[in-house]
């Protein structure tokens, strides 16, 4: 992952989400799942470390279709659109 991308594992996703993202600061992050509607759908706040970080965070409570997945870190914003099937 280069420091502007999010690379998820598999997309679509089943039941489980896991991406990775490059940080060059260790730190928190927040990290929301909006629906097609821009309702934010699941939220956590995760610990990063410098470099390559991997998240893995379940999908099962979400509905088949199209979601925007955003990290924010430190007041800048990656974002990328994944499928759950």
């Amino acid at each position: 992952a280069n420091e502007n991308e999010i690379l998820f594992y598999q997309n679509p996703v089943s039941d489980l989400m896991k991406f990775d993202f490059y940080s060059q600061m260790e730190g928190a992050a927040f990290v929301n799942v909006y629906d097609i509607t821009g309702r934010i759908v699941k939220e956590k706040q995760i610990v990063i470390s410098e470099g390559i970080n991997t998240v893995e965070w379940s999908a099962e409570t979400l509905s088949v279709g199209v979601y925007l997945l955003k990290i924010n870190l430190n007041g800048s914003e990656k974002s990328i659109k994944f499928l759950k099937k």
